[in-house]
Parts: C-alpha cells; sequence; structure tokens
C-alpha cells in the first residue's frame, strides 16, 4: 500500500508541475499579446488623433526624409514627413544632428507612451511573436537567416516566405532546432561574420535598438521582380522590387542559399510595375551577364562567360536609346543597374557624371561646346596640369614593381559613401549614415558639400584627391540643395554660416532651375553626342587594362571587382582591413561593355519648354451632352476620350454616377454606401485600386479585382485631413501619390503607398 500512496504522490507531482508549467506558459503568452495588443492601440490612437486635428491646429516645423519608393525612371523624389516614418523602416542607428534654433519650439500632436513590462523575469515565446505577425489566415512555408542592408548598416533577421505574403522581421534568428531566438543570442558561427566588420560606431548606436523585432510585410502579389546583387564583392545579395516601387536589399551567409531564397522568391514575382527594359536589365544583372546576338563581343567576356542563354534586352534598351526613344537620363539608370548599382548600397550607388563646366555666367549657353565637360575624360583627366602630377604618381608606383600593390593614378574615387551622403547631407535619412562616418558629428565647415562651382573646381582642377562624379539626384531633386530641414553645419574661415548650397550664377538662386539646366544639359545634343565616351570610361573598355592606362582611368587595385576574395583571407585582421578598404573607399562598377559603346543616333533634345501649341488636328463630337469633367485615354483603343462628372474606365471597369448621391454604377451594376454622404470626386490610382471622395471631406481607397467576370471590391483604408468637402482627387500613378483640393480650396498630398497624409 505503502508503495501505490508513493507512486501516487509522484504522479500527483508530475501533474502538478506539468500544469503549473502550462499555467505560467498561458501566463506568459497572455503578457505578450497584451503588450503586443497594447502597442497597437497606442499606434493607432495616435493615428486617428493626429489625422482628425491636423487642420485645426498650427503645424509645427516638420522635417521630412526622402523616401526608398522610387518612381518614374527610377528617380526617388518623394519626401515625406520624418515623425510619420514607420519603424520599420528606419536606419537602425540614430544620431543627434544638430539643428538650428527656431524663436518658436515645434509643438507636436503625437503623445509618447513608455510600456512597462509586467515582469522581467517572463520569458518571451519567440515562436509565438513570430506567428502572430503574420497576416490572417497566413502561414510559413519558408524561413531564412537573412540581414537587410539599410544606409550603412545590416540588420540580422527573419526573412519569412507564408503563402499569401512576405515577411521581414528584424533581429531574430531561426536555429537549426527550429526554434527562434533573439540575435544576440544565436551562435555566433552561424552569423554572418562580415557584418560585424563594417559596423564601426554603430555598434554602439545599435546596442540599444538590437531587442527591437521591427516587422514589414507585403503581400505576394506585390512582390514585382528579384535581382541577384554583389554586395562588398561577394556574391550573396538580392534586392526585392515591389509594385509600388519599393525596394529591399538583403544580404545571405553564402551564395548557396542566397540561390535557395533567389529560386523560391523568383516564383512569386509578377513583373507589374516595372518597364520593360528595367524589367530585362534586372535578368541580366541577376545573372551577372549580357550577351547580344548580332555582337557577342559587345559585352565583357567576364559576364559572357556566366551566362548561356542569349538574352539581348540591354541590347534593346541601347537601340532605343540610341534612337532617341528612352532619355538619357534613365539610360544612365539602367547602365548602372546592369553594373550592379542600387540607391539601397550607399557604397554602390549609380555613378552619373558631371555634364556642365560653366558655374561661373550670368547666362547657360547649352549652344556652346565650351559650357560642357569633356566627357571623354575622368574627372582626373580635365586639366592636364594635374592630370601629369596623376600620370608621375603612377610611375612612381609602378616602378616599384610589387606585385601585391598594382599602380594607380589616383587614391580616392569617384563614387563612395562618404561622396553620397556628403550631397545629401541637408537631408534624412543620409545626414544620418554621414554622422555616422564621421563620428557623430559634422567635419569642418570648408570641407563639406556648401558650393556646387566650389565643388566642380575642386573635383576638375584644384584638389588631388578629389575626382568625385555626380549622383542622379542632381538631375531631378531640387530638395537636397536646400536646407529645409534646419541642420547646423557651422560656419566658413570667412565667418559665413553654411545653410543652402551655393549655386552657379545662371541658376538665379532657384535651385529648380539649377536641376532644370542640369536636366536639359544632360538631354542636350552635346551630351547626346558623347555620352557613350563616359559610359565607356565608367562601365566600359577604358574601365581598366591599357586603355585605362593611356587615358589616366586607374583606380586602387582594391575597387575593382575580383580585385580580393574575402572569403580566401584567412588573418582576420588583414579581412578587416580589406573589407573596411572596400566598404569605405569606393568600388568601381562592375565592367559591363567591352567594346566602345556605341554612339547615339538622333541628338535632338526634348522641348519642354514648348507652350504654345498648334491647333487641334481633330474634334471630336460626345454622345453624352453632360458637360466633359476629365480627359482618360482608354486602355483598349488608346484614344483619347472625354467623361462626365464621376465617370471613368479602367482596366475593364467602367464606373458612372449611380442613382443614389452615394451608389455607382461599376460594369453595370448598383453598389451602394461608397461614403456616407454624396460621393463628390472619382479617380483610380493604379490598374487595380481607384478613390473616391465624398462632401463630408473623406477620401475612401478601394481595391478591385476581376473574379469569373464579376468585379470584386474590396475596402482598404479612408483618408483625413479635409473639414470641407471633397472637390477634386487627381493621383500620379508613377509616383504612387494623390493630390486632394476641398470647396475651401485647402489642398492635400496623399501618400498612396502606405495610405498617408504627406503636407
Amino acid at each position: 500500500n505503502s508503495k501505490l500512496i508513493d507512486n501516487f504522490q509522484r504522479e500527483n507531482q508530475k501533474w502538478t508541475q506539468n500544469i503549473l508549467q502550462m499555467e505560467v506558459s498561458k501566463f506568459h503568452r497572455h503578457i505578450q499579446d497584451h503588450q503586443d495588443n497594447l502597442q497597437f492601440y497606442i499606434t493607432a490612437y495616435n493615428r486617428i488623433k493626429t489625422e482628425t486635428s491636423r487642420l485645426l491646429k498650427k503645424e509645427a516645423d516638420v522635417k521630412y526624409y526622402v523616401d526608398s519608393i522610387e518612381g518614374l525612371d527610377r528617380m526617388r523624389m518623394r519626401l515625406l514627413p520624418l515623425n510619420d516614418v514607420h519603424e520599420s523602416e528606419r536606419l537602425s542607428y540614430s544620431i543627434d544632428v544638430p539643428v538650428l534654433q527656431s524663436e518658436e519650439a515645434p509643438d507636436t500632436l503625437m503623445e509618447t507612451f513608455e510600456l512597462v513590462e509586467e515582469s522581467q523575469s517572463i520569458e518571451e515565446d519567440k515562436n509565438r511573436k513570430v506567428l502572430r505577425s503574420l497576416a490572417v489566415g497566413d502561414s510559413i512555408t519558408h524561413i531564412w537567416n537573412i540581414s537587410q542592408i539599410l544606409g550603412l548598416s545590416a540588420v540580422e533577421g527573419l526573412c519569412i516566405l507564408g503563402n499569401t505574403h512576405l515577411y521581414l522581421i528584424d533581429n531574430y534568428f531561426h536555429g537549426t532546432n527550429g526554434e527562434v531566438v533573439n540575435i544576440e543570442d544565436a551562435p555566433t558561427a552561424s552569423r554572418d561574420p562580415y557584418l560585424k566588420l563594417i559596423t564601426g560606431r554603430e555598434s554602439e548606436v545599435r546596442a540599444e535598438t538590437s531587442t527591437t523585432h521591427r516587422v514589414r510585410s507585403w503581400r505576394l502579389d506585390e512582390l514585382a521582380s528579384i535581382s541577384k546583387k554583389q554586395f562588398l564583392f561577394r556574391d550573396v545579395a538580392l534586392e526585392l522590387f515591389f509594385v509600388d516601387g519599393g525596394t529591399v536589399l538583403l544580404t545571405c551567409l553564402n551564395p548557396k542559399q542566397r540561390d535557395s531564397v533567389h529560386s523560391k522568391l523568383s516564383q512569386s514575382a509578377t513583373g507589374k510595375g516595372l518597364s520593360d527594359d528595367l524589367t530585362e536589365a534586372l535578368k541580366l544583372a541577376a545573372s551577372s551577364a549580357a550577351v547580344v546576338a548580332a555582337k557577342p563581343s559587345f559585352f565583357s567576356s567576364k559576364i559572357i562567360s556566366a551566362f548561356n542563354s542569349m538574352n539581348i534586352g540591354i541590347f534593346a534598351a541601347t537601340k532605343k536609346w540610341k534612337r532617341g526613344e528612352i532619355s538619357n537620363l534613365y539610360y544612365l539608370m539602367l547602365v548602372n543597374t546592369l553594373a550592379g548599382r542600387t540607391c539601397n548600397d550607399l557604397t554602390q550607388y549609380p555613378v552619373f557624371p558631371w555634364v556642365i563646366a560653366d558655374y561661373t555666367s550670368d547666362e547657360l549657353d547649352l549652344d556652346d561646346p565650351k559650357s560642357f565637360r569633356d566627357l571623354s575624360k575622368p574627372m582626373g583627366a580635365q586639366s592636364e596640369e594635374r592630370l601629369g602630377k596623376f600620370r608621375e604618381r603612377y610611375e612612381a608606383l609602378e616602378s616599384l614593381e610589387d606585385r601585391n600593390a598594382p599602380p594607380f593614378h589616383y587614391g580616392t574615387h569617384y563614387s563612395s559613401s562618404m561622396i553620397v551622403t556628403s550631397y545629401l547631407i541637408r537631408l534624412e535619412p543620409y545626414v544620418q549614415s554621414y554622422l555616422l562616418l564621421q563620428g557623430g558629428r559634422f567635419d569642418h565647415a570648408d570641407r563639406l558639400f556648401y558650393s556646387i562651382p566650389k565643388t566642380w573646381t575642386s573635383a576638375s582642377r584644384d584638389n588631388s584627391s578629389d575626382v568625385r562624379e555626380l549622383i542622379p539626384e542632381f538631375f531631378y531633386l531640387p530638395e537636397f540643395l536646400t536646407n529645409d530641414n534646419n541642420f547646423e553645419f557651422g560656419k566658413l574661415q570667412s565667418g559665413e554660416t553654411i545653410n543652402n548650397v551655393e549655386l552657379p550664377p545662371w541658376a538665379k538662386g532657384d535651385p529648380k532651375i539649377f536641376i532644370r539646366k542640369n536636366r536639359e544639359a544632360l538631354e542636350s545634343p552635346y551630351v547626346s553626342q558623347n555620352l557613350h565616351k563616359w559610359i565607356d570610361l565608367i562601365f566600359g573598355y577604358k574601365q581598366n587594362g591599357p586603355e585605362a592606362i593611356a587615358i589616366g582611368n586607374v583606380f586602387h587595385n582594391l575597387s575593382y571587382h575580383g580585385a580580393v576574395n574575402l572569403d580566401d583571407i584567412s588573418d582576420e585582421m588583414q579581412k578587416s582591413a580589406m573589407t573596411g578598404i572596400i566598404h569605405n573607399f569606393g568600388q568601381t562598377p562592375l565592367q559591363i561593355f567591352k567594346q566602345p559603346h556605341s554612339a547615339k543616333g538622333v541628338l535632338d533634345s526634348v522641348d519642354w519648354t514648348k507652350e504654345i501649341l498648334d491647333g487641334p488636328s481633330f474634334t471630336l463630337e460626345l454622345k453624352s451632352k453632360e458637360p466633359v469633367s476629365q480627359i482618360e485615354m482608354s486602355t483598349k483603343t488608346r484614344a483619347w476620350r472625354g467623361r462626365p462628372f464621376l465617370t471613368s474606365n479602367s482596366g475593364g471597369v467602367l464606373m458612372k454616377k449611380g442613382p443614389s448621391p452615394t451608389s455607382l454604377y461599376v460594369n453595370g451594376k448598383i453598389v451602394e454606401s461608397f461614403h456616407n454622404q454624396p460621393i463628390s470626386a472619382l479617380v483610380f490610382a493604379t490598374e487595380s485600386s481607384f478613390l473616391t471622395g465624398s462632401t463630408d471631406g473623406t477620401i475612401h481607397i478601394w481595391k478591385y479585382t476581376m473574379v469569373g467576370g464579376e468585379t470584386e471590391l474590396e475596402f482598404q483604408e479612408i483618408l483625413r485631413g479635409h473639414i470641407r468637402g471633397v472637390w477634386d482627387i487627381q493621383c500620379s500613378r508613377p509616383f504612387n501619390m494623390a493630390l486632394s483640393v476641398d470647396e475651401a480650396g485647402a489642398v492635400l498630398l496623399w501618400d498612396l503607398s502606405r495610405y498617408k497624409f504627406v503636407r
């Protein structure tokens, strides 16, 4: 009997322990869910409070940042309020930027709350937290440990492929046993060792945010393309392109894992939202290859050997460019893309040429060849006197006959993370990366980017350590020239305070005029006639070898692809030094053209300034007797059609004014209750969404899909901001923006990618 009692007591103890463990686990889950729910409600409350009180209060000084979403011709022109940046899209490092003191302290509508954890001893269920991050009804099919490149940082985390969505979650690690742990608890041998070598000061800054598990997600039908890339000259990176223009750069532990991720994700890529030329360029870049059927030797033999099939996409783009069908700017974007350059990697940022040489005249004469830079020579050869000194350096290094240190003309590069961030120092988030490189403070004022004329003379003539080229923003983004964020850069030796960038006289003090003139110069007949010579220098046969030596275009050996394989270096100190040089010095683009690039055939520049139009070639009389409210192009006939009020047709969906003020005909069927008050505006935003405005001041966003010949509508979001009835809405499809105006004349700008107010 005593044995039975002892066994019974032991079993009871086990049951009791199991029950206690289950209850403790349930309690921990409850606390975890409570914390997550509370954070969600706080975020939702702050957003609604900001939206509903926006126009009732004087707006404080708003700082703006450059959004990563790309628009027309891959241009990043969207400036969004910095305070509205979602945590998942911020840099992993945050450095205080000195600002000029204003008379009035800015007031903010946003309240801050600090969540105090119930108990530090509560063990968080990481697997459960990941599962709670998934969309309703979704499940995990694949999970990988990756790193996301943001600015100059690499944030480790998870890439999760679900049945319906794709997710990125920061600072988690998925172990071989299936358990998810915090990144600092992951085995060192399983993490990417190269990421530690590039963090530098960031390791101190990131210590505070390493426990933040930011989540980003996209529907799989939003993934447009995925392209293989290099990072630190290692073939381990992926760049994801989304339908709305968003892009993400990821790195993997090794090429095998990268290829696995690419294989799975590419099955979901739709190709929507990308031009045919960009799609083909991404495919070629992903294969590190380009072959032209008519001229196989046109491209680098290194690329050809890696590519077997006949891909002629970039050659098709070249032919379009030669015929004048695509602009010089977009062709340079495509060439940069093919060479692996991306705005997501500051060390491999797209390279653009200086095109103007006259920064002193009151008027810029684009018909005078003397107004232009010599595109057949690198920046170091624009001055014969300075080129002579560079040649002396090359010959001196050559005489040493050191195989481990090949001779070079230039000890600095024309493109590096420091050059890019110094150009964009007046904008978030680039100023953060600049300060990270500079140890948290601005450089001496005289060494900052504060004058375009002085920067040109420095890079083309005066400074033996400055041969920088330009970045794409010089041709489309005037905001990078103005200090709208009110940063304090200090004073020059002359005592002058640095603020906006000094412009050449012909810009008349207006950044928009400078950008317009610079773009006109880029598209001018002179540049069109000579641009292929510059392409030969940066991306072509004059990039290295005898041609580069002859023209004075040789840079440090470690800046070229294939010069060093970091994986082959066993000494950790040497590997760290090499990684630092590659990451900070600058990287020469992949050589993609082995033979001389052909010249452009059509040299006429587009006349964007034409204001007086000829008379109409023909006139159409509409069957409808109602006034024409808008003119839109038919998706079927490609003919322009006049539409009455609340009538539009796009993507096979015809919408007309309904029988009641709150209804619309959708492909002939009545749909009620679009708003609580009468509909006052209607516009298609994309091929699958449209916006409706109401007399109550609200704007509703709707998504539509065609299922079995029927049109299904799904409400997406409500935009609040107008206090009077919405009068009209217009959308920019290339940039995913909407502009609305109400009866009182208030004009509001909206971000349709995130459904947020801009300004």
